[in-house]
């Protein structure tokens, strides 16, 4: 296949994007350095791109509100970035002052709770103890109900709207074939 070919198709190119996401999730060095002032700039750079998320969330759902476009390929790529953001978040937070969260304590298990708390199944197993934690995690959870549920809720909405248009040209093409 060729890279155009790549480029073209929506879900491979949204295939792709998550596996980069992964790779720069697990490969991005972090220090262990448990200063006041490393762990202030990570939490910074930690908001500063959810913010960033935001805007990019916001625009995307006014975008397709406003034109009725089918085109929701960016904004399903924006959900996973979003976990990928927070995870790198609590990971970070965790390495930089261990006693924040109880059971975190690689990035799959940022990774993990991350998807547990979006998905809210919560199992319990890893916990924010720390202020900090507590205060990115509830932030994750204003986040989600926001931002994320209006993208979902956008997605769904545009699919639904495409299931009309497929019957009608099933239809039409059915109506032809008979004449």
């Amino acid at each position: 296949m060729s890279r155009r070919v790549l480029a073209r198709r929506p879900r491979v190119r949204l295939l792709l994007s998550i596996v980069g996401m992964l790779l720069v999730f697990y490969t991005l060095p972090v220090s262990a350095d448990e200063s006041t002032g490393r762990v202030a700039f990570s939490v910074l750079v930690t908001l500063a791109g959810v913010a960033a998320l935001a805007w990019g969330i916001f625009e995307q759902v006014r975008r397709q509100m406003r034109s009725r476009s089918e085109d929701i390929h960016t904004l399903v790529m924006l959900l996973p970035l979003t976990a990928v953001l927070f995870a790198l978040g609590f990971y970070i937070i965790e390495e930089q002052s261990p006693s924040q969260f109880e059971g975190l304590v690689t990035r799959t298990d940022a990774l993990y709770f991350t998807l547990s708390t979006v998905t809210t199944v919560g199992f319990g197993d890893i916990t924010a103890h720390g202020q900090l934690a507590r205060v990115l995690v509830m932030f994750q959870l204003i986040f989600n109900a926001i931002f994320v549920g209006a993208a979902v809720s956008t997605i769904v909405g545009t699919i639904r709207n495409r299931g009309p248009a497929v019957e009608e040209s099933v239809e039409d093409s059915g109506d032809h074939e008979s004449e």
